[in-house]
């Protein structure tokens, strides 16, 4: 009996190594968070190109956030994308999880010429935390020349499952959202009071967030049609793009002229089965592609 519980045991280990890696560094990070959290906001002066991790005050709770501002911008205002983490993803130590290992949006947006900010979830998790966002969205305008109709949302996992959030219920605010591995949920009610551009992506062989979906959660081409329903899309849904074992699918002939895209990425085989498509088989640049269906469009 003991040794079929050793070999079992040993067995769920193997199976699931790279999750329970994942929850130890979160949990290894989150212990070691105090000391280099920001202790104040930044100023508009302190603000300038490159990388910043700054303070922000909540309800009386200081919350904190990272910033990338590109260089060589100019005078004119600039767009910006927020990127929201997964969950056990921190961005402490100045070397983001979000920004360096997952999805480099710091480089697209200094080729781009674009603000990206990383905000920093309660325990490494997003949960009902729409306020803190928003407030702080508020607060980068007040701090940079932003351009209050080209505000974007994105996010990987539980990131991207709120990006989902924001585009059903924030279209006064976004201008498009990007959810990453992240389907929607089988009750999810969604009515944006502008058509809402999205663009989503998932690996075909994603096992932490499983492409064909759940009980609790629609597959990647369901959570495709219901948005395509939800912006009153008419047409055929088109390929766009094939690369390798990559494939991207188009819905044009959507109300307010706004597209939905998916793509279903190859990523057999990398990290979690493929959970974080930044990483895939085809050589996309998967941030630089939601960069290009974002710069598309504008808020109403």
């Amino acid at each position: 009996m003991e040794l079929h519980f050793a070999v079992q045991f040993i067995k769920f280990i193997s199976r699931n190594f790279y999750v329970i890696s994942l929850v130890c560094l979160g949990f290894c990070i989150t212990g070691c968070e105090p000391n280099p959290r920001p202790t104040a906001p930044c100023s508009s002066e302190q603000l300038t190109p490159g990388l910043h991790q700054c303070g922000f005050w909540v309800d009386d709770n200081l919350r904190w956030y990272e910033i990338y501002i590109p260089t060589d911008a100019g005078n004119a205002a600039l767009p910006l994308v927020v990127d929201l983490h997964g969950a056990a993803s921190p961005i402490t130590f100045g070397s983001s999880a979000q920004r360096f290992a997952v999805s480099h949006f710091d480089i697209t947006a200094e080729k781009y010429k674009f603000v990206v900010i990383w905000p920093q979830g309660i325990n490494m998790i997003w949960l009902n935390d729409q306020k803190f966002v928003l407030d702080l969205i508020a607060e980068i305008q007040q701090l940079l020349n932003i351009n209050a109709r080209k505000i974007y949302a994105t996010g990987v996992s539980n990131g991207g499952a709120f990006s989902q959030d924001f585009g059903c219920n924030h279209a006064d605010v976004f201008a498009a959202v990007a959810p990453v591995a992240a389907p929607v949920a089988r009750v999810f009610p969604c009515g944006p009071s502008n058509p809402m551009p999205v663009f989503t992506v998932h690996a075909a062989t994603d096992w932490l967030v499983a492409y064909k979906g759940t009980p609790l959660f629609l597959s990647a081409p369901e959570t495709f049609e219901l948005w395509s329903e939800v912006d009153g899309c008419v047409d055929e849904a088109e390929v766009v793009l094939q690369q390798g074992g990559s494939t991207c699918w188009l819905h044009d002939n959507c109300n307010g002229g706004v597209q939905v895209k998916t793509c279903k990425i190859d990523s057999h085989g990398l990290f979690l089965g493929g959970h974080l498509p930044y990483m895939n088989n085809d050589g996309l640049n998967i941030s630089e592609m939601i960069w290009q269906f974002f710069d598309q469009y504008e808020r109403y």
